[in-house]
């Protein structure tokens, strides 16, 4: 008992430095935290990404400097951005299944940004792989943008839920399955 406490209390430290680490990347940079600001003041902005989620997306992209980005789940463009302001050269291919979300995409990613994006629209499906097992379905998209690839980084944040004959559909995502003979060697996968 008493192990699990202490250990409780180093995950809640770590949890509390981790959080104001990602603070200080918003803090020290104003385009950045600009970015972030124009989507979470859209009258959609409840829905996006949050902001530890935000910086530690932010530097991974930094570090890695991935080039072919795959995002899975565009929302209305915040994380996508965010991608595309943290990446110095290279493309990003983002998949949304809301055309309505695309379209607030387009008008408020900076323009400068929207150079680097190729926003894609693909309808939520359920399928199975009989390879793992004939009695799981995943969640995934219709249509993946394989002749973009290969990836060397995926960010896996859809499909989102969808009501299929009056049924919410609500599986675990299963795209990953399916892209990875697309995925450069060293991948990584968010």
């Amino acid at each position: 008992m008493f192990k699990q406490i202490i250990h409780k209390i180093r995950q809640m430290r770590s949890d509390i430095h981790e959080k104001r680490r990602h603070q200080h990347i918003f803090t020290r940079n104003q385009e950045l935290a600009h970015t972030y600001a124009i989507f979470k003041n859209s009258p959609e902005g409840e829905w996006i990404i949050g902001k530890n989620d935000a910086s530690k997306l932010y530097e991974l992209i930094t570090i890695y400097a991935p080039q072919n980005i795959l995002e899975l789940g565009g929302g209305i463009g915040a994380s996508t951005a965010i991608i595309a302001l943290a990446q110095k050269q290279g493309t990003i291919t983002s998949i949304e299944q809301s055309p309505k979300c695309i379209d607030i995409a387009h008008k408020l990613t900076p323009p400068e940004l929207l150079k680097k994006i190729n926003f894609v629209y693909s309808e939520a499906h359920a399928f199975k792989n009989d390879q793992i097992s004939p009695y799981q379905f995943f969640s995934g998209y219709k249509t993946l943008p394989i002749q973009n690839g290969p990836f060397d980084f995926v960010i896996i944040d859809g499909p989102g839920y969808w009501l299929e004959n009056n049924q919410l559909v609500k599986l675990p995502n299963g795209d990953i399955i399916n892209l990875l003979p697309y995925l450069a060697t060293g991948c990584k996968v968010y």
